[in-house]
């Protein structure tokens, strides 16, 4: 798979005790949570962009709540819409970090 091609990232360096911090894993967690196809996202309610480029020459946009309660991520891939609920996410997280203890 292509690697997705993002723009407008925002970074930040950080150090501690003179040592630069990263985000290279510690450890990988699989986490495997359904994802729905849906007709349509509308009903996830209010959402900002959270990513969007493209993957393959083919445009993605990843979205989410607007900071105002919604739990629903979205995606739109391909002209089709996608949604999960992030509590599903962050159940099946847990229960990957149980296993992995």
């Amino acid at each position: 798979m292509t690697e997705p091609e993002t723009t407008g990232e925002v970074r930040v360096t950080a150090s501690s005790n003179g040592r630069q911090i990263t985000l290279d894993p510690l450890r990988l967690i699989p986490v495997t949570v359904d994802v729905r196809e849906v007709e349509s996202t509308l009903p996830c309610g209010l959402r900002v962009e959270w990513a969007s480029g493209t993957i393959g020459g083919q445009e993605f946009s990843i979205e989410s709540g607007a900071g105002v309660g919604s739990r629903w991520l979205t995606i739109d891939y391909e002209g089709k819409d996608y949604c999960m609920d992030i509590s599903d996410f962050v159940q099946a997280f847990v229960r990957a970090l149980e296993v992995d203890a």
